[in-house]
């Protein structure tokens, strides 16, 4: 019997519109970035969750990961500034708007360079 299978580690970001207001950030959105293993494409375990305030044209920032979490449970939950860690020096994409690192030359949700 012969057994192939399709296994690995990748990284998930997904993102999510808040209700509230963050004064440092117009049209925020928050997004979730985790490791999650796979097994034939079926996520198996999800680990190292980060939580990112994006905003239109500005750079991501990096929230607490307590105040993350409870922001994602919930988005009319309101951010303070003690919420935020600090500016990662990460950037969006200007053309899909996924979060990038400073030291990257292409974007690696739709190939574009930067």
């Amino acid at each position: 019997m012969f057994f192939m299978g399709v296994f690995g580690i990748a990284v998930k970001e997904e993102a999510r519109p808040l209700v509230t207001v963050f004064e440092a950030c117009p049209e925020p959105r928050l997004v979730r970035r985790c490791k999650f293993f796979h097994f034939f494409f079926v996520p198996l375990y999800r680990w190292d969750f980060e939580y990112f305030l994006q905003c239109r044209g500005a750079a991501l920032l990096k929230l607490k990961k307590a105040a993350g979490e409870r922001v994602w449970k919930s988005p009319r939950e309101g951010i303070a500034t003690r919420d935020v860690e600090e500016e990662q020096g990460m950037t969006t994409c200007p053309v899909c708007g996924r979060g990038l690192e400073a030291d990257y030359s292409y974007c690696p949700g739709c190939g574009k360079k930067i």
